[in-house]
């Protein structure tokens, strides 16, 4: 799922009040139209753990086979003209439109530091400050050129520091990137392979623990995503010396099959309350 700080994000609010009943009966009939194209089967048959696999449409994964654009296109007017029959269909868009129309929600929302952090626009002095944006997904590149997405994020507990995980088109490999709030200055330091990092700040804001996949250059391959590390990082240092606080096998007394996560949560507070922190919690 793609999240954007700096995106403002509209709520749709639909009511069926805006139009006669009569209109959206018809609306469940659409007009008889031709069906969508049918996609090419070309089965391919894998083998993962003992369990054999058939996917009859891998080479849609493929955008220079000369079927997939056509096969796109298609079905781009099959529901077009679905849709586009539907009666009441431009009136209901332009009620939600009335109803929806310049409401902003908000996600995420932190408190740190006096800052109020969140994935409308990211930060603001206080409940009433003024906003500025730290992040803007849509105006960064790649080093090849490719778009931005902004993964996830985590305001440090002096609100002076964000970390927070980029990846290139939609991939969601993210490298985990650290920005001083105030200056909006990045951090030389860079982690690849942190798609699910749920960073937890230290509470005296120097480092982070996160979640790392075990070999980033595996990256594509079926045990990619399997025996991932929890490491600590601090700010400053070199991510290669950043020490495994837990993984699987690491703590006799903490069970983590190949294929779960250790995350490590600090609290806030300095006490372990399990109902509220989670200290250290396995998913």
């Amino acid at each position: 799922m793609e999240i954007a700080l700096s995106l403002t994000r509209r709520s749709t609010l639909i009511t069926l009040a805006s139009l006669p009943l009569p209109a959206m009966a018809k609306a469940a009939k659409p007009s008889r139209q031709s069906g969508p194209p049918v996609a090419r089967v070309a089965p391919v048959s894998e083998t993962f753990f003992g369990q054999t696999v058939v996917d009859p449409y891998r080479w849609m994964e493929d955008p220079k086979d000369t079927d997939w654009e056509p096969f796109l296109r298609g079905q781009d007017r099959h529901a077009r003209s679905v849709l586009g029959s539907i009666p009441g269909r431009e009136g209901l868009r332009r009620r939600i439109a009335e109803l929806s129309g310049g409401t902003a929600i908000a996600y995420g929302i932190q408190s740190a530091g006096g800052n109020l952090f969140y994935q409308v626009r990211p930060v603001r002095r206080g409940a009433n400050g003024a906003e500025r944006i730290l992040i803007d997904p849509t105006a960064m590149k790649s080093s090849d050129g490719k778009h931005l997405s902004l993964d996830w994020w985590r305001a440090s507990p002096d609100g002076k520091l964000v970390v927070y995980g980029l990846s290139p088109a939609g991939s969601e490999n993210s490298v985990l990137h650290v920005m001083e709030v105030e200056s909006t200055r990045i951090f030389p330091e860079r982690i690849v392979g942190t798609q699910y990092a749920q960073p937890s700040w230290l509470p005296d804001s120097s480092g982070s623990f996160y979640l790392r996949v075990a070999d980033p250059a595996k990256i594509g391959k079926v045990d990619y995503y399997l025996n991932g590390p929890e490491l600590l990082h601090r700010l400053g240092t070199d991510p290669k010396d950043d020490p495994v606080v837990m993984a699987r096998g690491k703590d006799v007394a903490v069970t983590v099959a190949e294929n779960e996560f250790p995350y490590v949560f600090a609290s806030r507070s300095g006490e372990w309350r399990p109902e509220a922190d989670q200290a250290q919690h396995v998913a």
